[in-house]
């Protein structure tokens, strides 16, 4: 009897337990959709702060790409500033016919503003082994000679001085001159040359080495105008520097090369076996 009763029991409570799990299951359901919407606005929040941090990594990052490319746009300006610079130097390093003299690059920092004075400054002094008397040219020829020498800078007396004289021949047919300036920057004028002489309009003027001053073979000018005076021994001639004397932007300083009989000398010179 009591075994029936309890079994009877436990029949029962699985029965109520049975209910009371499909009304949990009910209500489980009913909820559903309600828990879901309480939920939104704490989903919302949480997609919105993803969303934020997801902007917040991008504008980081645009920003960094940014500054990527600045660096190498100014990368790049260096390159081709760099790339003028050496396509500079390749046209002055051609300027000169004597191929075994040595050149230093200097940038011109200043011209003179004294309108009787014609001179530039580079930015290469005593460091750079300038000296005075040293010729200095460009792409297309002589530009002067230095004149003073600083610890960082040098002053470059122009070719169109009136107080600068560089001897010179006619390269056509070798006649030997001196070429004077006249304080105008796009004129020179020959000096005591015979009306007789071999020389017109057109012809190229270099230097001669005469004096030892310039070496050899550096474009000077080109004759403009010859006038021969009846009466005069001498023609009146007007040339025009092929230097850029008034506009250069940089220039080169002639180290000239040494002769087999100067190396001799100076061999001879610093043997400290011979003292």
């Amino acid at each position: 009897m009591f075994v029936a009763l309890l079994s009877a029991l436990v029949v029962l409570v699985e029965a109520s337990m049975g209910s009371v799990a499909n009304v949990r299951g009910q209500f489980a359901q009913i909820f559903t959709p309600v828990h879901a919407l309480a939920r939104l606005p704490v989903d919302l929040v949480d997609r919105l702060g993803a969303s934020h941090r997801d902007m917040g990594q991008l504008q980081a990052d645009l920003e960094r790409l940014k500054v990527q490319n600045n660096m190498l746009l100014v990368r790049q300006q260096r390159m081709q500033a760099a790339e003028a610079e050496n396509e500079e130097l390749r046209r002055l390093l051609g300027a000169s016919r004597r191929i075994d003299d040595q050149f230093v690059h200097a940038e011109v920092l200043a011209y003179s503003h004294d309108p009787f004075v014609q001179r530039l400054t580079v930015n290469r002094g005593f460091g750079a082994r300038a000296a005075t008397g040293q010729a200095v040219v460009d792409q297309f020829g002589l530009v002067g000679q230095i004149v003073e020498v600083g610890s960082l800078s040098s002053q470059v007396l122009l070719v169109t001085d009136s107080s600068h004289q560089v001897p010179v021949t006619v390269a056509r047919t070798g006649l030997k001159a001196v070429a004077r300036g006249t304080g105008d920057a796009d004129r020179l004028e020959l000096l005591n040359v015979p009306v007789t002489a071999a020389i017109k309009a057109g012809d190229m003027l270099v230097t001669s080495g005469l004096g030892q001053r310039f070496p050899a073979g550096y474009p000077v000018a080109r004759v403009l105008q010859v006038n021969r005076v009846p009466g005069r021994a001498f023609s009146e001639i007007v040339a025009a520097p092929v230097a850029r004397t008034d506009r250069a932007n940089s220039v080169m300083l002639v180290y000239r090369a040494q002769s087999a009989r100067d190396r001799a000398l100076a061999s001879l010179e610093g043997d400290p076996g011979d003292s």
